[in-house]
C-alpha cells in the first residue's frame, strides 16, 4: 500500500483540522509526535501530556484497511489510521480527542473524585469545555475523509462501524484482559441469574415482544449485574449494553431476522449509545433496542413476503438516509419496475413510496429522541425537500407535529 509523504500528511492534517475543527496528530513508529494541529486544546490534566494521551493508540497490529475508533476511560473519542508503506508500519494519523455530546458537570465531578484530582478540578473542567463536540456519525464521516485523502479508497461509514465492532479492542488503560473482556461480551457473563438471561434471549429469538417487556421491567433485570469498567458507572452501563445488543443481534438472526437488517440495527443502536452521558439514558436505550429486535423478529415471522419484496424492504431499511427510486429496487431484484411495484403493494398493503416514507418518519422519531439534531437537520438528513412538507407527513403518521413529539419525549 503506497503512502503519501510526511509533508503531504501534514497538509492533510491541516485540512482536516480546518474543515472539521478537531485535533489532528501524526505519531511515528517510535511514539514521537511529528506534527499536530490542536487549536487552543491543551494537554489534559487527566493524562499529563499529549504523548501520554496518545501512546495507547499506537497499535502496530491495527488493520490499515479502515479507520479504527476508540474511546478512553475519560469519554474521549479517537480515530486512528495506520500509515504503512510497502507493508512496513510508519506511524498513525490520529483524529481527536472529541466528545460525542457535552459532558455534564456532575460527570466531570465524578471523574475528579474517581481519580482523586480535586486540586486540578478547574483545569479538568476547562479541558472538557474546550474539547470539540462532534456527533459520532460526523466523526465517522471525518474518518472517511481522512482515509480517502491518504489511501484514495472510498469507505462507507456503516462498513467502518461494522469492522470496528468485529475487533475485540482493549479499552484504553483497561485493567481487564482482552480474553476476559471477550468472554464476558460473547457470553454475557455479567453474574446475572442464568435462567432469567435465557428467558430474555428466548423472547428475542421467538419474537415475543410483550413477554420481553414484562420480564425486562421485573426486579430480576437489575439484580447482580457485573462490572466491565471499574472507573465509570456510565462506561460500565455502556459496555454492558453493547454486550447485550451484540447478543440480541445474534438471537434475532437465529429467529429469522435477515443478517443485514440485524447488523445495521445493531450498528445504529451502538452508535446512538455512545452519544449518551447518563446511566439512565443508556438503560432506556438498551430496553428500546431489545424491544425493537423482538418486534422485528415477530414481524418477520408473521409476514410471508416473497424474496423480492423482502429484498426491497431490507434495502430501504439500510438506505433510509438516501433517495430510493423504483428503478433501484427493480435493478436490485432483477424484475421490471412496474411488476415489483405491483407486487410490493399487493403483499405489503401500501406502495413502496408510502412504506419508505413510514421508515423515514420512524427514523426521524429516533433522531428526535436520542440525538440533539434540530428539526431542520433531520429534514435534510432524511431528504425531505422542505420543513413544512416534513411536518405535514410527520403529523399524518404520528398525529403530532415534530415539535409536539419532541416536547412529549423530553
Amino acid at each position: 500500500m503506497s503512502i503519501v509523504s510526511l509533508t503531504d500528511l501534514a497538509y492533510i492534517g491541516s485540512l482536516l483540522h480546518e474543515s472539521f475543527s478537531i485535533p489532528v496528530f501524526f505519531m511515528n513508529r517510535s511514539g514521537r509526535i511529528e506534527f499536530d494541529f490542536t487549536g487552543n486544546l491543551q494537554a489534559s490534566p487527566l493524562h499529563g501530556s499529549m504523548e501520554r494521551m496518545l501512546s495507547p493508540l499506537l497499535h502496530t497490529s491495527d488493520s490499515p484497511d479502515f479507520p479504527v475508533l476508540r474511546t478512553s476511560d475519560y469519554f474521549e473519542n479517537f480515530c486512528s489510521i495506520l500509515i504503512e508503506e510497502g507493508g512496513l508500519f510508519q506511524g498513525v494519523l490520529l483524529l481527536g480527542p472529541v466528545v460525542y455530546s457535552q459532558i455534564p458537570d456532575l460527570l466531570i465531578m465524578g471523574l475528579v473524585n474517581d481519580y482523586r484530582m480535586r486540586a486540578k478540578q478547574e483545569e479538568i473542567a476547562e479541558y472538557y469545555r474546550v474539547l470539540p463536540i462532534m456527533p459520532s456519525s460526523q466523526f465517522v464521516q471525518a474518518s472517511c475523509h481522512a482515509y480517502y485523502m491518504i489511501y484514495r479508497k472510498q469507505l462507507d461509514p456503516t462498513h467502518i462501524l461494522r469492522m470496528n465492532r468485529t475487533m475485540e479492542q482493549l479499552p484504553l488503560q483497561a485493567e481487564t484482559s482482552v480474553q476476559n473482556l471477550s468472554e464476558r461480551r460473547l457470553y454475557a457473563e455479567f453474574h446475572r441469574d442464568r435462567a432469567f438471561e435465557k428467558q430474555i434471549w428466548e423472547c428475542i429469538q421467538k419474537g415475543q415482544a410483550d413477554r420481553l417487556r414484562i420480564l425486562w421491567q421485573s426486579p430480576a433485570q437489575t439484580e447482580g449485574v457485573g462490572v466491565l469498567s471499574k472507573k465509570s458507572q456510565v462506561r460500565n452501563q455502556k459496555n454492558l449494553a453493547i454486550s447485550s445488543i451484540t447478543l440480541a443481534t445474534r438471537y434475532a438472526m437465529d429467529g429469522g431476522l435477515p443478517p443485514e437488517t440485524a447488523y445495521t440495527l445493531s450498528d445504529l443502536y451502538i452508535q446512538m449509545l455512545e452519544e449518551l452521558t447518563t446511566a439512565k439514558d443508556v438503560d432506556d436505550l438498551l430496553a428500546r433496542a431489545l424491544y425493537d429486535f423482538a418486534d422485528r423478529v415477530n414481524r418477520n415471522k408473521t409476514q410471508s413476503y416473497t424474496k423480492p419484496v423482502k429484498q426491497c424492504i431490507n434495502y430501504m431499511f439500510n438506505h433510509v438516509y438516501e433517495e430510493v427510486p423504483l428503478s433501484t429496487l427493480a435493478e436490485l431484484t432483477g424484475l421490471h419496475a412496474k411488476y415489483i411495484s405491483t407486487l410490493f403493494k399487493k403483499e405489503v398493503g401500501v406502495t413502496f413510496t408510502d412504506y419508505f416514507q413510514q421508515l423515514r418518519i420512524e427514523e426521524a422519531k429516533s433522531l428526535m429522541r436520542y440525538s440533539e439534531r434540530t428539526i431542520t437537520d433531520i429534514c435534510v438528513l432524511l431528504n425531505f425537500y422542505d420543513q413544512s412538507y416534513f411536518t405535514k407527513v410527520f403529523k399524518k403518521q404520528t398525529g403530532r407535529t415534530p415539535k409536539q413529539y419532541i416536547r412529549e419525549s423530553t
